[in-house]
């Protein structure tokens, strides 16, 4: 009889035993995994840092080098005598790739528009209501040839300008002169536009820009546009221009005459 009831005692003991060894906080170490899923999702992929590392080309190849032959015949990319010598250049983006100084003219401050005003009036100071139906036709006659279509060029989706100047003043007798030039890159959102764009410009060109008028080409959906401040100065511009065309196998445009 003894013998049977240290039998229950010892098996009550070892259950109460077991229910408190499972009550009883756990020595294990729990590994907290978020932290690590957390620190995963921040990593960014390579393929990324490259894409943003990546330089935004704002500019054609084929002006760059152009940039390129210029400097290397005794001419500096300039940034105080344009805004001197060209006042619409007064609030120009400057920007700078390989070294080099361009800007980032809007539409407003290109030679088309800042002349466009001077231009009209030269069609005709009358007014249309005072003209008779011959004066009309002519009048007509005049704005087709010598105003040029805005609403084309309001086409353009950028325009970068290269402007240079000759690293030594010329002399003549009392006067120093800053031989200079100017080459803009109108891009537009095709060929067909382009070629359209750079016609118009070339052939009244010379009832807008300065003079001499501006040797104008066009390459894919891009023109370009050669001018500067004084006539005197297109002997050098001018070789830039054929030297830029044959390299690069662009159309010239059909220069206008004044007459």
């Amino acid at each position: 009889m003894k013998n049977l009831i240290c039998i229950i005692i010892a098996i009550f003991f070892a259950i109460a035993c077991s229910e408190e060894n499972q009550n009883a906080p756990s020595n294990k170490i729990s590994v907290d995994t978020t932290k690590k899923r957390l620190n995963t999702s921040l990593v960014i992929p390579k393929d990324s840092i490259i894409e943003e590392e990546k330089e935004e080309r704002f500019l054609t190849t084929e002006l760059l080098e152009l940039a390129k032959k210029i400097d290397s015949s005794g001419y500096l990319y300039d940034s105080i005598k344009l805004r001197k010598s060209y006042r619409h250049f007064d609030s120009v983006k400057i920007l700078t790739l390989d070294g080099y100084l361009f800007y980032e003219p809007k539409i407003t401050n290109t030679v088309p528009f800042t002349t466009l005003k001077s231009v009209r009036s030269r069609v005709g100071r009358k007014a249309k209501e005072d003209m008779d139906s011959l004066e009309l036709q002519e009048f007509h006659v005049r704005k087709a040839k010598m105003v040029m279509d805005v609403n084309l060029l309001e086409k353009v989706q950028s325009i970068y300008s290269y402007h240079y100047v000759l690293k030594k003043t010329t002399t003549s007798g009392p006067l120093r002169t800053f031989e200079d030039g100017i080459i803009e890159q109108w891009q537009f959102e095709s060929k067909e536009v382009a070629k359209m764009a750079g016609e118009e410009i070339g052939k009244k060109a010379v009832f807008a820009y300065f003079n001499r008028g501006a040797h104008v080409c066009y390459l894919n959906n891009y023109v370009y546009v050669f001018h500067s401040r004084a006539s005197a100065f297109y002997t050098t511009l001018e070789k830039f221009f054929d030297w830029f065309v044959k390299t690069n196998k662009a159309t010239k445009a059909k220069r206008g005459r004044l007459r």
